[in-house]
């Protein structure tokens, strides 16, 4: 007699399917499905400095990516790299997030940009658990002017609805035109997000964004599979 294991190729031991589930690993990283990139664009920040903003979906009802690690590229008019970039960030189940690389300096005509999933790099993570809820609300967008010049300010209130005080909240915006392009990003986080205190954000853009802008696409996040970025309240 042979005894069980999760590598016999037979469905036995109290597992779910074929050796996963019950007393072997979840059957989530069986059927794992690779993290999607739905897009990758720059934004001109300012003459020869770019920002790349990219948007990935989390496919997986279970597993959650932490660290997910990526590369981002720039291209210029000729096919050429003019800039590179890899990092790492999280993801949720199931979720979809901005990703935002600021301050590429380059004097070459900037004509593509491109984001790369890192397999070797990431780490999936079985969890249960859903998004923090985090609320966005009174988002809105202005041209003020300071030092005698019109520049961009966007503003919203962010709330924690969650049962933890989070270390630290990462906050990302893109401003949309008329036509539903990205005008412009940026990126901030908080500290010492207490549940219910509402905290005040505000980007501002030392040049005015071109075009006209007709929504502020915001979002909060924070990283709930990182234990120490959370206080049980």
């Amino acid at each position: 007699h042979t005894p069980p294991t999760c590598t016999d190729n037979k469905k036995n031991q109290g597992e779910e399917e074929t050796d996963c589930g019950g007393p072997c690993a979840p059957c989530a990283f069986k059927h794992q499905k690779e993290a999607e990139v739905f897009f990758a664009r720059f934004v001109k920040l300012r003459e020869n400095n770019y920002d790349i903003i990219a948007q990935i979906q989390n496919p997986n009802e279970h597993l959650a990516g932490n660290p997910l690690a990526y590369r981002v590229k720039l291209f210029d008019d000729q096919g050429a790299e003019v800039g590179r970039r890899e990092n790492i960030t999280y993801v949720d189940a199931n979720d979809k997030i901005y990703v935002i690389e600021s301050n590429f300096a380059t004097k070459r005509n900037v004509a593509k940009a491109e984001m790369q999933i890192l397999p070797e790099a990431t780490t999936w993570t079985y969890t249960d658990a859903v998004r923090p809820d985090i609320q966005v609300g009174n988002k809105s967008y202005e041209i003020i002017e300071s030092d005698g010049r019109e520049v961009g300010r966007a503003s919203a209130d962010v709330t924690n609805q969650s049962d933890f005080v989070y270390r630290r909240m990462d906050i990302r915006v893109a401003l949309i035109d008329e036509f539903g392009n990205i005008v412009t990003v940026a990126k901030t986080y908080l500290e010492n997000v207490k549940p219910g205190e509402p905290r005040k954000v505000e980007f501002t853009w030392l040049e005015k964004p071109a075009g006209e802008i007709t929504r502020v696409d915001m979002e909060a996040r924070a990283n709930s599979l990182d234990r120490s970025n959370l206080l049980i309240r």
